[in-house]
């Protein structure tokens, strides 16, 4: 009677010990799961960063290049009796202008590269957030592996 209650009382504990590691299983792929929609969370958040980032520096530019049609304006409203070493009015606004155009072309490369650099901080963060649900389903694949293991050798 008493190896009936035994092998009883084993059974009831290879069971609870199967469903705990299936809760704990599917605890992990959960946790998988979470960590993998987190990380996509901050994949949009670098993406959405990166754009006001850009615009800054596109705003930047169109600043700096309506600096310059004020300066060129300034020039074109000056009396043409321009002292001789000071360079013509067509040369001063062509310099104003060239400073301008620069200006804008940097501040619109700089917004290239912020949005870029969002892309590639992004594509980061979903790498990771793959690889922590990867890791989650590996994690469960051993918890069941384990406790099948542990019921075989219980015999």
């Amino acid at each position: 009677m008493e190896i009936v209650a035994s092998k009883a009382f084993i059974g009831a504990m290879a069971g609870l010990s199967a469903v705990g590691t299936a809760v704990g299983a599917v605890s992990s792929i959960q946790q998988g799961n979470y960590q993998k929609a987190m990380y996509e969370s901050q994949a949009q958040y670098a993406e959405i960063e990166a754009k006001q980032q850009s615009i800054q520096y596109e705003q930047q530019g169109l600043n700096a290049l309506d600096e310059s049609l004020k300066v060129v304006s300034q020039i074109n409203a000056r009396p043409r009796n321009l002292d001789p070493f000071s360079g013509s009015t067509g040369n001063l606004s062509i310099q104003a202008l060239a400073g301008g155009y620069r200006d804008l072309t940097t501040s619109r490369r700089s917004s290239e590269i912020a949005v870029d650099s969002g892309r590639y901080q992004s594509a980061l963060h979903i790498g990771a957030g793959r690889q922590a649900q990867l890791q989650g389903q590996i994690q469960a694949v051993e918890k069941i592996a384990s406790t099948g293991m542990q019921l075989a050798s219980m015999g």
